[in-house]
């Protein structure tokens, strides 16, 4: 492989982390990051609560109005819980949430052949469509992507 060639390829394979620090969330549907620039390859989307979580409240994702879960789902959760977000909205793939630790895809990705594959999407919204107040989980949210232009990025409105 040439020198291009071998720079492009480890380009190509750079992953990048979008972050959005700890907020409170009302019902409603938010942009948490957007998508600028060109496409990019989502490879995991995720929240950590930085406080505990006690009060009822649902939790659907979209990127670029495409829903990235078959629903959604009640996040409680403790202090430092993660949930996770499929990236898909096959049946059986949901949002997993309040656990420590999880991989990034779910049961359902991994079933249906798609664990690891993550989203490729053009320019848009990543929004977070909100069942109940968010006002004491405090949820921050990463973004981990590979960028398919030079110009791409994700970026936090």
């Amino acid at each position: 492989m040439s020198l291009k060639g071998l720079v492009g390829q480890v380009w190509k394979d750079h992953q990048f982390v979008a972050y959005r620090p700890p907020a409170n969330y009302q019902i409603a549907a938010a942009t948490i990051f957007t998508i600028v620039g060109g496409p990019v390859w989502i490879k995991a989307l995720f929240c950590r609560f930085t406080a505990a979580q006690t009060a009822a409240s649902t939790f659907a994702v979209t990127v670029c109005a495409i829903a990235m879960q078959n629903a959604a789902v009640n996040m409680i959760g403790a202090i430092n819980t993660i949930g996770t977000i499929p990236l898909g909205a096959a049946a059986g793939q949901v949002i997993v949430p309040a656990l420590l630790s999880q991989p990034p895809y779910s049961l359902a990705n991994v079933l249906l052949g798609q664990a690891g594959q993550g989203q490729i999407s053009s320019v848009g919204n990543i929004v977070l469509t909100v069942g109940g107040a968010i006002t004491d989980g405090l949820p921050e949210w990463c973004c981990v992507y590979s960028k398919m232009a030079p110009n791409s990025n994700i970026t936090v409105p």
